[in-house]
């Protein structure tokens, strides 16, 4: 009899250690998101999973340059901001180091110690990805970050 308690202790554990690791990635499943990227000019990847809950998004297009902003919130993290644009891109003053990601993409990061920028382009299209995390807030690490990046599709 113990030994069947136990086999059902250990199932229970295994079960609910499984449940929280598939809970760690939240999928971005917004349709204002889909709809303004389908409105756009030009074909654009967008960020799939995010290593914590998305507990608000918000996204719009700048009319002057038909940049798609999206803008994701967390309560422990801070916020995660997603700025994709077509054409030629001048970035000026902070010095980024060039990156290769866990699933090799060539990126450039800057990191420091409440922010963390992350940018590349592919096919013409430009991409910022920024975490920005304020205080009482844990900034994610740089994998968890970087993670972001390699779940555009």
């Amino acid at each position: 009899m113990k030994k069947w308690i136990v086999l059902l202790l250990l199932i229970a554990v295994a079960g609910c250690s499984s449940e929280t690791k598939a809970s760690d990635a939240s999928t971005l499943n917004n349709s204002k998101v889909d709809q303004l990227a389908a409105s756009l000019e030009y074909d654009v990847q967008l960020p799939t999973k995010f290593p914590f809950d998305l507990e608000r998004v918000d996204a719009d297009i700048d009319s002057n340059n038909q940049q798609l902003n999206i803008h994701i919130s967390n309560k422990k993290h801070g916020v995660v901001d997603v700025f994709i644009v077509e054409g030629p891109v001048t970035y000026e003053g902070a010095s980024f180091k060039d990156v290769v990601t866990a699933k090799g993409n060539n990126i450039s990061l800057r990191t420091k110690e409440t922010n963390q920028t992350a940018r590349w382009e592919s096919k013409g299209i430009h991409y910022q990805v920024s975490s920005l995390s304020f205080e009482g807030q844990t900034q994610l690490s740089q994998d968890q970050f970087l993670s972001i990046v390699d779940h555009f599709e």
